[in-house]
């Protein structure tokens, strides 16, 4: 997923987060359930999305940003 997400951004940032350790940050992102994937702080997929699903969401986010 990562690499997917690198080539579909330029200079897009990674993080993964470990909800055991983070538990309220994971929650204030609306991360109830587990993978869960959000994009500029919004919970985008709350299950694991095809690289395909992945790449279109950053690249329609990345479009509207500019």
């Amino acid at each position: 997923m990562k690499a997917a997400a690198q080539t579909a951004v330029e200079g897009l940032q990674w993080r993964e987060v470990n909800v055991l350790d983070e538990m309220d940050y994971a929650v204030d992102h609306g991360v109830l359930s587990m993978p869960a994937i959000a994009i500029d702080g919004e919970l985008v997929f709350s299950s694991l999305p095809t690289p395909q699903q992945l790449r279109a969401a950053l690249i329609r986010r990345s479009a509207k940003e500019q």
